[in-house]
């Protein structure tokens, strides 16, 4: 891990730190608002690509194992528009993937003390603040009815998937935050964000905040404490949940567009069917609608993230893309989760909290679609490499 003491003055002026904290305020509303290009999250996210490419003259960036594979990605991205049955549209998101990868290196060099670790989830629990008065927002003009968020807001699925990844920010605030009324302002966003969470009744979101639990309860040195919050969330989430919800659930395996008995089973067809290098990333949306039985020429998502990325990218992108993920996760998941013996550190108990989240997001990849190339993915990881780096320090000043 590098530290500013070792940056050349050049690295300081470009100041990306700041440029990262912008970034990360805005990123819990990406998807909630307008797709156009021109939007707050995708101009810092190009400002912040900009200075990380000006940074690179300094020759002082750090790169861990997890990044040379994530650059290895990018470039088999690049290599996949030359097959790809769309070039323009491989084109594009290789474009995404290029800021994905720019935006781990930039946390695995900017965030390296718990000071700097500390800003940043203060910064996302603003951001989760966003998020909540934005699905206020929404479910105040839908009168607060049972109807499904799904049917009337953008992408609503997103305020069930960023409620996931709030929870180690807001988990770090409230936990280690000396300001009071930080805390209590974390606690009333994560309760915002629960409540409003709870009315996209997302299926994949329900089942991702109980594989949270469920790992959080066996690796968690406070068990009582888990354990009353999950019986605090779940009645809260039994009670308020929309009666429709347990409908949509019982017409699961249903449906001319259902994952289960039709999407899935076309998706894995479209992969066998160019399984080595895929069809050109970007490309699953396109394909996909050639493995269904009836005919149709609308877009279609497979709603599995790993289905998708195999479809793109067949199994070797498959294979960089989950190794860039399970480096710095079996990292923290040996420094962090494994300790049995003594009390853990603050480190230790954020690490413990990042790899239950983590889990509960790729829980969600068997549900859900279209997150796979999602930017907070890689805030995830990257967070994992940062503390990973600093318990190493910690310890090696210990010895």
């Amino acid at each position: 891990m590098i530290h500013e003491d070792n940056l050349n003055p050049h690295t300081k002026k470009v100041n990306l730190k700041f440029a990262l904290y912008l970034l990360i305020a805005s990123m819990p509303i990406e998807l909630i608002g307008s797709y156009a290009f021109l939007t707050i999250p995708k101009i810092l996210g190009l400002a912040t690509l900009f200075l990380f490419m000006a940074s690179l003259l300094s020759k002082k960036i750090y790169l861990d194992l997890a990044s040379k594979y994530f650059i290895a990605f990018f470039a088999y991205c690049i290599l996949s528009v030359f097959w790809s049955v769309s070039p323009l549209t491989s084109l594009t998101k290789s474009f995404t993937v290029i800021q994905i990868v720019a935006f781990y290196i930039i946390i695995i060099n900017e965030i390296d003390s718990k000071k700097s670790l500390s800003t940043v989830m203060v910064i996302s629990t603003f951001g989760g603040a966003l998020l909540g008065i934005s699905g206020l927002m929404e479910l105040n003009q839908m009168g607060f009815s049972s109807y499904r968020m799904a049917g009337f807001a953008k992408n609503a699925n997103i305020y069930f998937i960023m409620a996931i990844f709030l929870i180690p920010p807001i988990y770090w605030t409230i936990a280690y935050s000396k300001n009071m009324l930080l805390k209590l302002f974390s606690l009333s966003v994560m309760a915002v964000l629960l409540y409003t969470s709870i009315f996209t009744q997302s299926i994949g979101g329900f089942i991702s905040l109980g594989v949270f639990f469920i790992f959080y309860l066996f690796f968690s040195q406070k068990r009582i404490q888990v354990l009353l919050s999950m019986a605090i969330v779940g009645g809260l989430t039994y009670y308020l949940t929309p009666a429709a919800f347990w409908e949509r659930v019982q017409e699961v395996g249903q449906g001319s567009t259902d994952r289960f008995s039709v999407l899935w089973p076309a998706g894995w067809q479209a992969f066998l069917s160019n399984i080595f290098i895929g069809h050109g990333i970007g490309s699953s949306d396109l394909i996909l609608p050639n493995y269904i039985n009836y005919r149709t020429l609308e877009q279609l998502s497979v709603h599995n993230a790993l289905l998708a990325l195999g479809i793109d990218l067949g199994l070797i992108g498959v294979i960089l893309y989950l190794v860039v993920i399970t480096i710095p996760t079996i990292q923290v998941y040996k420094f962090c989760c494994l300790k049995k013996d003594g009390v853990r550190t603050d480190l230790e108990n954020f690490g413990v909290v990042l790899f239950c989240a983590l889990l509960a997001y790729l829980a969600s990849w068997f549900k859900s679609g279209g997150f796979e190339y999602f930017k907070y993915l890689w805030v995830f990881v990257g967070l994992e490499a940062c503390v990973v780096n600093m318990i190493k320090r910690e310890r090696n000043a210990a010895t």
